[in-house]
């Protein structure tokens, strides 16, 4: 089943990527109120009669619809296996080199560090428009969401010189019960 060049799964990444960097650069007009984005294809590609096996550690309601708007675009024919990461792991490490998966889509990179040998170096064109922080070292998986973390404190309590540096700093006796 595995009928695609690596330049065409090098493609899909891309393409992922960009959608979903166009679909979280949502401007509001307010809190409440939030601007339709129109979607933009990123990249024409000519239709293909291919196809693309995707084991999904995602939600199919989160990226299903990016899939059949990638699946319309392409016009690649895509199976998708839907579990949790951690399943679709095992699932990749059960079947090893026989697995039709061409493509793991992880929930996180955890799930990436057990199958991590079976993956594929991704192309240089590919890795060069991806930011340091959002791949591998090895250039063997790239990230396409992050998540903000905060911390949130009371104005008259602390001051901002004395806010914690690293989460650890949070460690500090000092901050037990505050």
């Amino acid at each position: 089943m595995k009928t695609l060049s690596k330049i065409s799964k090098s493609m899909l990444f891309a393409i992922i990527f960009f959608v979903l960097l166009i679909s979280c650069s949502v401007e509001t007009e307010s809190a409440r109120e939030i601007n339709d984005v129109s979607l933009e294809v990123v990249k024409d590609v000519k239709k293909s009669k291919g196809n693309l096996v995707i084991y999904s550690g995602r939600k199919e309601s989160l990226v299903g619809p990016l899939i059949d708007q990638f699946k319309s675009i392409s016009g690649i024919n895509i199976a998708v296996k839907y579990g949790t990461s951690t399943e679709i792991a095992a699932q990749l490490i059960l079947e090893g080199s026989k697995s039709p998966a061409d493509i793991f889509y992880a929930q996180d990179p955890g799930a990436l560090g057990s199958v991590i040998d079976m993956l594929q170096q991704l192309s240089p064109d590919l890795l060069e428009k991806i930011p340091v922080w959002a791949k591998s070292d090895k250039g063997k998986w790239i990230g396409i969401s992050g998540r903000a973390r905060t911390l949130v404190y009371n104005t008259d309590n602390v001051k901002d010189l004395d806010l914690p540096k690293t989460l650890y700093d949070l460690c500090d006796a000092k901050w037990k019960g505050r």
